[in-house]
């Protein structure tokens, strides 16, 4: 008899679109196995839970109340998401985290460069992150001083204008508060602490961009203080 794999939502509690954790004994030993899993184990749940709103589905394996190994993202941040989300969604299950991990910053700087620089592979900004996100830390903090996200226009598929500023300013918003010792998950959060962020989380348009382009110049600064003391600058 099949295991009913246990689940959890996290997140935004108002966002379009929902996040979902499974929690699954061990991870595949291939990426292409991890995700056809993550894949088929959320179509299993629409079709479950005849709710069609696009899933953001992931992999996790717990040890003792807390992650020990995730499919996407990193460990420390997607189980303290978990941990500070929980009560803001209708839950299924118990909850199956049940204390925090000390975050690593340097990490969350690394991997919110990695993000902004792949949200923008299909803009005006194609060739310069393409090539960035094939090279080290230094050629890829020289592609995002190049970033004007008012040159952002409609793609030729993937997301669209408002979802890159939506991904940027939470990324940014989510990073350097963490930079400050705060940990933030969810876009009102985020929008409490920097309002100036406030409309590019929701998905507002037309927008300016000067204060999303002001948050990515202090992103940046930031960065390149940090990268000297940084044991590894690869996630």
């Amino acid at each position: 008899m099949e295991t009913r794999i246990i689940y959890q939502y996290f997140g935004s509690e108002d966002s379009s679109d929902r996040d979902i954790v499974f929690f699954v004994p061990e991870l595949p030993a291939t990426i292409e196995a991890r995700s056809q899993w993550c894949k088929s184990l959320a179509e299993a749940h629409r079709h479950n839970t005849h709710d069609h709103r696009r899933l953001n589905a992931n992999l996790a394996v717990t040890a003792h109340g807390s992650l020990l190994q995730v499919y996407k993202g990193t460990t420390d941040e997607l189980n303290n998401a978990l941990y500070v989300t929980y009560a803001l969604h209708q839950q299924d299950f118990e909850p199956q985290i049940r204390q925090r991990l000390p975050r690593n910053t340097d990490l969350k700087f690394i991997r919110c460069t990695r993000m902004l620089l792949s949200a923008l592979t299909r803009t005006v900004f194609r060739a310069t992150v393409k090539q960035a996100l094939q090279r080290g830390i230094h050629q890829r903090i020289a592609a995002l001083k190049t970033i004007d996200f008012g040159q952002v226009e409609a793609t030729a598929k993937g997301y669209k204008p408002e979802d890159i500023r939506k991904l940027a300013a939470f990324q940014l918003g989510q990073t350097l508060a963490l930079d400050t010792g705060i940990e933030l998950y969810t876009k009102n959060r985020i929008a409490l602490y920097y309002p100036q962020l406030s409309d590019y989380l929701q998905r507002k348009t037309p927008v300016q961009t000067h204060a999303l382009n002001d948050m990515l110049v202090r992103f940046i600064s930031r960065l390149e203080q940090r990268v000297p003391h940084m044991t590894t600058t690869e996630e």
